[in-house]
């Protein structure tokens, strides 16, 4: 691949790698797993990819991945259609039905990079990958 291609986490469902009953360590090691040590990280352009319905944990999840991780951008998955692909029936393409929660979760992704990276210059974007329709 070319330097600056473009990559992209597969969608981590929030669940998986931060359930409600862990702590922000068992998140670290998840994220570890995923994408290797954060001293031998070196990637550019890469994009996390997020699966959440949770605001709370969602903003706790981006501040810490981006104080340990660099990544090009944070997409909030409102996307996958089905829970096969990912989705569910409280996250994923769903969300497209729940603007105000999407919205909320938008903004607690906004608050978790605010917090995790003091610099605005240095924040990775957020987008929000969606689909046509529902």
């Amino acid at each position: 691949l070319s330097p600056s291609s473009i990559k992209w986490t597969e969608m981590e469902k929030l669940d998986d790698i931060f359930p409600k009953s862990k702590s922000v360590d068992y998140l670290q090691n998840s994220l570890e797993k995923r994408l290797g040590s954060p001293q031998s990280y070196d990637e550019t352009n890469l994009v996390l990819q997020l699966g959440s319905n949770d605001p709370d944990r969602l903003n706790v999840c981006v501040e810490h991945a981006v104080q340990s991780y660099s990544f090009r951008e944070i997409n909030l998955n409102c996307g996958c259609p089905a829970i096969e692909s990912g989705g569910a029936s409280t996250y994923g393409a769903s969300l497209m039905k729940q603007p105000q929660l999407t919205g909320l979760l938008v903004d607690s992704v906004k608050r978790g990079l605010e917090a995790g990276i003091s610099s605005e210059c240095d924040r990775p974007n957020i987008s929000v990958k969606c689909r046509i329709g529902v």
